[in-house]
């Protein structure tokens, strides 16, 4: 079962690298996107990211998932003093 399973791991990451190849020359690989999503997950809902993905505690999340990247452009819409600035 085991065999089978790296088996299909190993089609699926050969596939997503060839597909990403054909539209982009940014080196994307299948991890990204994994990581992309459990950042985008946390970010909708924060200390219960843990559920969903099966990690034990938040720390190995934060240390092993989260792309600054996204975080960071994620901040655009805090509005931390209330108003708008001129």
């Amino acid at each position: 079962m085991e065999l089978k399973l790296n088996y299909i791991r190993a089609i699926i990451s050969r596939s997503f690298t060839h597909f990403i190849k054909q539209v982009t020359n940014r080196k994307i690989e299948y991890k990204d996107l994994r990581k992309t999503y459990i950042t985008h997950l946390t970010m909708a809902l924060g200390d219960k990211t843990k559920f969903f993905t099966g990690h034990s505690n938040d720390a190995i999340i934060q240390n092993n998932y989260l792309a600054d990247s996204v975080l960071a452009s994620g901040l655009s819409n805090v509005n931390i003093f209330g108003d708008q600035l001129p």
